[in-house]
């Protein structure tokens, strides 16, 4: 006789990762939710499947095992020590304990040696898809046992539908978030913003917008925009045509830049807008409606306009000279001045000549201009240019770029110079502008959720973004300057081949791949490659935009499968049936020979079991039932639940439908 081992009590230690998996239990959402019917479904299932007394859904935190769901329990949760959940947290494998009093992790256990007096336990982890395990499925009993086979296999695949309705709950809620945050954009940009659904009816109006056109929206269509929302040309003279409005050009396909109109509401200025609108897409893209955002442009559009009269003004005086141009003494006194550069710097005639260069020039540039003006009286130099500024008088500082050469007489003797002076401010404030622009759409790139690159003509990388170069393990500039060959493995180039040629060819592509990362997990990217037009006919080469769309692509196929699947009994449902028949009628080339047989069937008195025994009572009649059927019918026979007791079974290319239908029934 075998003697029993010392009673002893040991905690399980924390997993490797422990940081992490306590950080996504926290990001589930889940602790101290109410009951959920899905979950105490799953237990039932897992309870019914192992016939024992207790089945747990367990999520573990930090200091105690807590109950999703609980059958058999009627506490809510667990000191972490106490659980033999947190013993299964240390392998994704099945933990199974035949006799907790012959385990010396268990044996002390307080929960075994009193109630709920656990003998036999079974949990199945957790793992989400970032490979943490939350916590088990765990089936409990109080006497000896052991699984079997099959039963081992119901409780893995009952805790990975446990492990889905999880994360289906914190993917519909960072979805929801996300939403919300994107409705709060909306209305805090400056722009307005305006989208339309997929037959055209106005659906979006964000605050921006509502101020601009002094109503609330309303779902007009497209025939009634113009004159409801008062859209007219950019001249502000005529009304717009349908066809020209920008968000119903993006609604019929197009893609507006910059179209200039007019917004001429009623007790409000008009008021001059940019628009840019694009057609929305879902996933498989079909088409989802327009958005279109507009950019009020009404002050630079006047400031453009005060500057054409200006310079309408001021045309006589440019005559002689499109720059300012002045003769300078050699001790830098202004000598003579014309109208172009009196007008620069804010003088009249007789104010300027009375001053010197020095006095109009930034402190910081007047060395330099010195020394090379010393350089050019020396004869080191025939003439210079220097990028320069000075001081108008208004305050204001003026870039310039002048060209100054030297005017000496009949000995060689310097004279005066001469200046050539040109303004640069726009230039030099716009080149800023385009590096710090530069900068920040690098940093944008390199920051945003997708992977983003420009390959020339030659397949040639001249630009990548961080996550494209991250997506392989490398760095932005071990990419840029190799081919795609070099970089791409065979695979992957053989299912982008077709798409790169379209491309050239100035076709923009959209397609997904199922491709892996430098890490070796299957991902699945929707690409956009994107012809560059700016150099039509010589078109350099294409943009490539890559999204990482595995989530949604999973969550879609799970949805699609749940939506066709009887969840008690596992059989297709009601939607599941139509669509099957549907498709079965209606099989191209189909044979008059090929017959098919449709059996209804119901249960009798069923209504009675319900009423004596209960409604789990029922459902396990309807789960056996859905057993029996699978097991007497062919494989390729279609079986269904339409719903309540009543099944369907359809019996397809029969050669002699009522003698095979009789003979199945």
């Amino acid at each position: 006789m075998s003697q029993r081992p010392p009673l002893g009590f040991i905690p399980a230690p924390l997993p490797a990762d422990e940081l992490e998996r306590l950080r996504a239990v926290a990001e589930l959402g889940m602790l101290d939710t109410p009951p959920e019917p899905v979950f105490d479904d799953l237990i039932w299932l897992a309870s019914q499947l192992c016939d024992v007394p207790i089945a747990l859904v367990t999520l573990i935190d930090e200091h105690r095992q807590w109950f999703k769901a609980s059958r058999g329990l009627n506490v809510s949760e667990t000191p972490r020590e106490l659980a033999f959940c947190a013993h299964a947290l240390l392998s994704p494998q099945l933990l199974e304990v035949p006799d907790a009093l012959q385990d010396p992790r268990f044996a002390g256990n307080p929960l075994v040696q009193g109630a709920p007096h656990i003998r036999f336990y079974a949990g199945m982890p957790l793992r989400g898809s970032g490979g943490h395990l939350y916590g088990s499925l765990g089936v409990i009993d109080t006497m000896p046992r052991q699984l079997g086979t099959a039963q081992r296999e119901g409780l893995r695949r009952l805790a990975a539908q446990v492990t889905m309705q999880l994360e289906a709950r914190r993917d519909a809620r960072i979805a929801q978030t996300q939403a919300q945050m994107l409705s709060l954009l909306l209305e805090t940009v400056p722009d307005a913003v305006v989208s339309c659904s997929a037959d055209g009816t106005l659906s979006q109006f964000n605050r921006v917008a509502r101020a601009w056109h002094g109503t609330d929206p309303r779902a007009l269509p497209p025939a009634q925009w113009a004159q409801y929302f008062d859209l007219f040309d950019a001249d502000g003279q005529r009304l717009l045509e349908r066809e020209r409005i920008p968000l119903f050009r993006a609604w019929r396909g197009e893609s507006v830049r910059d179209a200039e109109i007019v917004v001429a509401a009623a007790g409000q200025p008009p008021r001059s807008v940019l628009c840019s609108a694009e057609r929305l897409h879902d996933a498989d893209g079909h088409a989802l409606g327009a958005v279109c955002v507009m950019r009020d442009v009404t002050v630079e559009r006047q400031a453009t306009r005060a500057a054409l009269l200006a310079g309408q003004r001021f045309s006589g005086a440019f005559s002689a000279a499109a720059h300012g141009m002045a003769l300078v003494s050699l001790q830098g006194g202004w000598l003579e001045v014309n109208d172009a550069l009196c007008a620069m710097l804010g003088y009249d005639r007789d104010a300027l000549l009375a001053l010197d260069f020095r006095q109009l020039s930034h402190p910081q540039d007047v060395a330099p201009d010195l020394a090379l003006a010393a350089e050019l009286v020396a004869g080191q130099r025939s003439g210079y240019h220097l990028d320069k500024r000075y001081l108008r008088r208004d305050g204001a500082t003026l870039w310039t770029r002048q060209a100054v050469s030297l005017v000496r007489d009949e000995h060689e003797r310097p004279l005066h110079f001469v200046a050539q002076i040109q303004d640069v401010t726009e230039q030099h404030l716009a080149e800023a502008r385009l590096r710090q622009s530069e900068s920040q759409l690098r940093t944008i790139a390199d920051n945003a959720p997708t992977l983003i690159a420009y390959v020339d003509s030659q397949l040639c990388y001249q630009f990548v973004n961080k996550p494209y170069a991250d997506w392989f393990a490398l760095a932005p500039a071990a990419i840029v300057g190799r081919r795609m060959p070099e970089l791409l493995d065979a695979e992957h180039m053989d299912r982008i081949r077709p798409h790169l040629q379209r491309v050239l060819d100035g076709e923009a592509q959209h397609f997904d791949t199922e491709l892996r990362d430098a890490a070796g997990e299957l991902r699945v990217m929707h690409s956009s490659y994107v012809p560059d037009d700016s150099m039509v006919p010589a078109r350099p080469g294409f943009h490539i935009m890559i999204s990482d769309i595995t989530g949604q692509t999973r969550l879609a196929r799970l949805m699609e499968a749940r939506a066709l699947r009887d969840e008690l009994t596992g059989l297709p449902n009601r939607m599941a049936w139509n669509e099957t028949l549907r498709r079965t009628l209606a099989q191209p080339g189909r044979r008059g020979a090929d017959q098919v047989a449709v059996m209804f069937l119901d249960l009798n008195d069923f209504k009675t079991v319900n009423d004596r025994f209960g409604h789990h009572a029922g459902d396990a009649v309807l789960v056996h039932f859905a057993r029996l059927l699978k097991t007497c019918l062919r494989e390729e026979d279609f079986i269904a639940r339409l719903g309540g007791d009543e099944f369907v079974v359809l019996l397809d290319q029969l050669a002699d439908a009522r003698s095979e239908a009789h003979a199945a029934a």
